[in-house]
């Protein structure tokens, strides 16, 4: 039940999830450590791609520490989901002016 709150969550406010996941689980940190920066990738992630830290965080979580095969093509998927809405965005923006 919980995992699928976190899930739904993550769909709709994925920063708020990132945010959430990092400071009560090692959902976040655990993948970033094996990066050797381990508060520098989640703000990023936070900021620039929310999805693709997410969709990354669950590849290493769930592929044994490593993130490749079918979970290289769900990240490769989740940062065409990020450009996405920051063009979606910018289009926005400039619609609006």
């Amino acid at each position: 039940m919980l995992g699928c709150i976190i899930a739904i969550l993550a769909f709709f406010m994925p920063r708020v999830a990132i945010v959430l996941l990092w400071l009560f689980s090692t959902f976040i940190s655990k993948p970033l450590e094996a990066l050797q920066w381990t508060w520098v990738w989640p703000v990023l992630g936070i900021i620039f791609a929310p999805y693709t830290l997410l969709v990354y965080c669950l590849a290493f979580m769930q592929n044994g520490g490593k993130v490749d095969g079918m979970w290289l093509i769900g990240v490769g998927i989740a940062v065409l989901f990020d450009l996405g809405l920051i063009g979606a965005g910018a289009k926005r923006r400039t619609k609006k002016s």
